[in-house]
């Protein structure tokens, strides 16, 4: 998929056999025109194929905040509402972590 908007494109793959957890590198020196908008096409693209294959795009520990955005591909939003009044009732006050994934 990657290879036919961006042919140029060198990916590197790496992982965990043992428990399935494929990591992928982009080369941004590969790219033609290496700019925020590609690279955010890019990882777009790429997390928007693990929502369709019903994987994850984060680990056991947690998403960060630059994979934030792409949450909903591999979260259902009935779970993102379970984290959300998870959040609000172990930090009422949200002064851990304030405004990163849960406002």
């Amino acid at each position: 998929m990657l290879t036919q908007r961006w042919p140029d494109i060198r990916i590197v793959n790496f992982g965990h056999i043992g428990d399935c957890n494929l990591h992928l590198t982009v080369d941004g020196q590969s790219l033609a025109e290496d700019t925020a908008e590609t690279r955010h096409a890019i990882e777009a693209e790429v997390y928007r194929l693990v929502g369709d294959y019903s994987g994850s795009i984060s680990a056991e520990h947690g998403i960060g905040l630059l994979k934030r955005d792409f949450l909903h591909h591999s979260v259902h939003p009935e779970a993102l509402d379970v984290m959300r009044s998870l959040k609000h009732t172990l930090d009422p006050n949200g002064i851990l972590n304030p405004g990163k994934l849960f406002g």
